[in-house]
């Protein structure tokens, strides 16, 4: 597994499992470099504070607790 992974990908959101290790800086470059949006506004950490299944943004991923899950949006 990478250190830093893209799960899903709708229109205006964007959901990424990250090492702890990673800053969120380092996470929306990755983001923005490897899954450009196509128009004018980057990808950004969402100020959504759940997903839609009621997890907190971030969270803990539920099969590795050295991993957090972020949700985006652009």
């Amino acid at each position: 597994m990478e250190d830093i992974e893209v799960y899903s990908i709708g229109i205006v959101y964007l959901s990424v499992c990250a090492k702890n290790t990673k800053s969120i800086e380092e996470i929306t470059e990755f983001v923005n470099d490897n899954h450009p949006t196509g128009i004018e506004s980057n990808w950004v950490k969402s100020e959504d504070t759940h997903f839609k299944g009621g997890q907190t943004n971030p969270c803990t991923c539920e099969r590795d607790d050295t991993r957090q899950h972020f949700l985006f949006n652009c």
